[in-house]
């Protein structure tokens, strides 16, 4: 594939001069009016990626939606719009892994649940409504979250999962003492990961870098920054 997009926040300058320095083609996200300050620009609660470049896209972020429509990408909008009340505003907040999609189900929204089922994903409900910021996928078999509800419901599937500390990662946007999420903090670029920041500092650094190891997933990392959660971004191929 030649094409190579993400969409990403603009609120960090240094995750968006790498990405531009790696060659991908980078598309802002909106500004939600509603959602609280550090939701605004997550990509993670705009859009949600899956297979044949069809992408799900909040029904109020028209300009993302036209953006990727003239791209050519396989647009489909939400059946309603969010809010900035949990959780009306976790529609689009899955995590997309091998076939499975990885959510507070019932919070999901409806024209996204129903693609899913109809197109042969397992739906593994779980407690965490923000799951695509609670999860870095590792592989199309793998992933380390920071949630127990979604440890919890992992281990009783094939997908291979790491459970770390909660905390040591920065939330763009917010008062100092909220805490973001490894999901949040990182992206999955097909055959690496890049953390947004010094995944050294990470207090469970040598676990995660072995559990990699052990999956052959290289990363790449912003060493001057400490790890912060933009909302991930969203990897797109055309």
């Amino acid at each position: 594939m030649n094409n190579k997009y993400v969409v990403v926040s603009n609120r960090c300058i240094e995750v968006c001069d790498k990405l531009k320095n790696m060659s991908y083609k980078l598309i802002h996200t909106e500004c939600v009016d509603g959602f609280i300050s550090y939701e605004k620009k997550h990509a993670d609660m705009q859009c949600i990626a899956l297979n044949n470049n069809v992408v799900f896209v909040l029904s109020q972020c028209k300009s993302l939606a036209n953006t990727l429509e003239n791209l050519g990408f396989d647009v489909r909008l939400t059946s309603k719009k969010a809010s900035g009340k949990y959780p009306d505003n976790i529609i689009l907040n899955a995590k997309v892994v091998g076939k499975h999609l990885i959510g507070k189900i019932a919070s999901l929204d409806n024209n996204l649940v129903e693609y899913c089922i109809n197109n042969g994903y397992e739906l593994i409900d779980v407690n965490q409504g923000y799951s695509a910021c609670s999860c870095l996928k590792v592989n199309e078999n793998a992933i380390i979250t920071a949630d127990n509800s979604i440890y919890k419901a992992l281990i009783k599937t094939d997908i291979d999962v790491l459970k770390i500390s909660s905390g040591n990662i920065r939330l763009i946007d917010s008062k100092r003492e909220e805490e973001g999420f490894i999901g949040g903090a990182s992206v999955n670029l097909g055959d690496s990961i890049l953390f947004f920041g010094d995944i050294r500092r990470h207090p469970d650094y040598e676990t995660i870098n072995d559990f990699l190891n052990k999956h052959n997933i290289s990363y790449e990392y912003i060493n001057d920054i400490e790890l912060s959660d933009i909302g991930s971004c969203v990897l797109l191929n055309i």
